[in-house]
């Protein structure tokens, strides 16, 4: 970005294409002024736009353009014959009134993006808690071009991926990727954004981060602990659960399926008591669950807990005849144990 508005400086654009979103505007960040009660409004020079003279002898360009991070596949973003681009959107516009606490320089404004508050929160989790969507999205920009991480954690170690998802804030979400924002980042529960959006059961926020998202290898934000090629949707929680664990808890078909298809190591243990999905889904009574578990050929029924204890065993167990129908023509012989109904009351 050029300091004090250079009218020779280069003018910077921004272009965002992800799956999610075919086509973007060109947007001009070079002249944006964030001031006390002001509008936040860029400037673009389009073919065709007109310059306007005013009182002082100025001229200015009369062309305003809107900051557009994701359209539909007939939203046409063309420039009309006087240089205006117009969308059917609107909920990413910039031409938006904010009220800043404090009137800051261009300069100021950059260098305080980074900072945080007393909650560590910077001004990009501030806005995006606010559900500020449009200034949230400008913020992602300056931070880019001024080479400040997108991934910065406040106090909880939730960076501004994981609030996007929390909040549901689609569009934010799809800038936040397109500008590289980790999906590796745990917070301070060992969360990553992905294991957020399995836990509010929200599967367009799963589809958007695993569509969008970056997966290869990232050896700095993964725990020391664990092998930095480990695959973001097998991340373990502080309960040591992982995505899939998750899923089928929650007895939700679909997100399994999604996981699985994306990655997901079904025979992959929790950390406290070596569960797999598929034993806790034997555990849990889920009928339907086990059912399409055990239809994946990636699935090892015969996989055992630190207890030693198969899938078809914890069924056993504990009285759920269904599914010990379901499992035994799969599994290897039963090992004897008694279950709930076998031990004598009184």
């Amino acid at each position: 970005m050029a300091e004090g508005g250079n009218a020779n400086a280069p003018e910077t654009f921004l272009s965002v294409e992800t799956d999610a979103a075919p086509s973007v505007a060109y947007v001009n960040f070079d002249n944006l002024d964030i001031g006390s009660e002001c509008e936040i409004k860029t400037e673009s020079k389009l073919p065709g736009s007109k310059l306007e003279e005013h009182d002082d002898g100025s001229k200015q360009e009369n062309c305003e353009t809107k900051f557009i991070t994701a359209a539909s596949p007939d939203c046409d973003t063309k420039p009309d014959a006087d240089g205006n681009i117009e969308t059917g959107l609107g909920s990413l516009n910039l031409v938006e009134k904010v009220e800043p606490e404090v009137d800051v320089t261009e300069h100021e404004f950059i260098d305080d993006l980074d900072i945080g508050d007393n909650d560590g929160d910077t001004l990009l989790h501030t806005s995006i808690i606010t559900l500020g969507a449009d200034l949230a999205s400008v913020l992602i920009y300056l931070m880019v071009e001024s080479g400040i991480s997108l991934d910065i954690g406040n106090n909880l170690q939730q960076t501004p991926l994981h609030l996007a998802v929390l909040t549901r804030q689609e569009q934010v979400l799809i800038v936040l990727l397109s500008g590289g924002a980790s999906v590796y980042q745990r917070d301070h529960l060992l969360r990553t954004p992905i294991m957020i959006a399995c836990e509010n059961q929200s599967m367009k926020m799963l589809d958007l981060l695993i569509s969008g998202g970056n997966f290869s290898p990232d050896s700095e934000a993964t725990s020391r602990l664990l092998n930095p090629s480990t695959h973001p949707l097998d991340l373990p929680n502080a309960d040591g659960e992982r995505c899939l664990h998750i899923a089928v808890k929650h007895n939700n078909k679909e997100m399994a399926r999604k996981l699985l298809d994306n990655g997901a190591n079904p025979n992959l243990p929790d950390r406290k008591s070596g569960r797999t999905p598929l034993h806790e889904a034997a555990n849990l009574d889920h009928t339907e669950m086990v059912k399409y578990l055990i239809s994946r050929d990636e699935v090892d029924i015969n996989e055992t807990t630190y207890n030693d204890e198969t899938a078809l065993e914890i069924a056993h167990m504990r009285g759920r005849t269904e599914i010990v129908t379901l499992l035994k023509h799969h599994s290897f012989p039963i090992t004897k144990r008694k279950s709930k109904t076998d031990i004598p009351t009184g």
